[in-house]
């Protein structure tokens, strides 16, 4: 790396882009994460940065995979498709019969052995984490099962849930451990809005846009 601080892109589904700052905003990464992303959408969006040549303007990538059983399709309209199949009473009415829960795992290893693969050829530093835990053979997660290890606490008080998403405290502890894995140093500033952000939340319970 020929700057003084590495060049970051982070590709992923909610625990990456939220409400609230996540691990990726906190490392400066151009944040790529979309809520109630897919597999394939977050492979899609990594293989636009790729074919579009954007790739080479960073050094290091996040690819926090979601759970192989979401569903999204790229429609003539745009994206379709939000969170677990089963869940989507439309699209699960039509798919039950012939839904195949081993292919969809398949699949989503087989997207990343083949981003890992390019992105090493690339050159570029990966960082990969995974929303479920997924074990095989072929695979290296540095940051397995996101789901069970980072979940949250967040009460609301206007919609009355409690947020299963990562506290913005366990985002930071997330962050500094893959910063530790990089050899980056976090902006102090950003940790101390990131402690200020979470006594707001904390406080104030409203689900709403808190940004950096």
């Amino acid at each position: 790396m020929d700057h003084l601080a590495p060049r970051i892109i982070a590709f992923g589904c909610s625990f990456t882009q939220y409400i609230y700052p996540t691990y990726a905003d906190i490392l400066q990464a151009k944040n790529i994460g979309w809520s109630g992303s897919g597999n394939e959408k977050i492979f899609y969006h990594l293989l636009h940065f790729y074919k579009s040549k954007e790739l080479k303007d960073y050094d290091i990538v996040l690819l926090q995979w979601s759970s192989p059983y979401r569903f999204d399709y790229k429609s003539p309209l745009g994206w379709i498709g939000d969170g677990n199949i089963t869940k989507q009473p439309e699209i699960w009415e039509k798919t039950k019969g012939w839904y195949n829960e081993n292919y969809e795992l398949e699949k989503t290893i087989n997207y990343i052995v083949t981003a890992n693969a390019l992105l090493e050829k690339l050159g570029l530093k990966v960082v990969s984490l995974s929303l479920d835990n997924i074990v095989d053979d072929n695979l290296k997660i540095d940051y397995n099962n996101l789901l069970e290890n980072y979940k949250g606490n967040y009460e609301y008080k206007n919609t009355k849930f409690i947020d299963w998403h990562p506290t913005i405290l366990q985002h930071l502890n997330l962050a500094k451990n893959i910063a530790k894995d990089l050899g980056i140093k976090l902006d102090p500033a950003i940790l101390n809005k990131c402690h200020a952000i979470h006594r707001e939340v904390s406080t104030a319970k409203q689900f709403k846009e808190y940004a950096l």
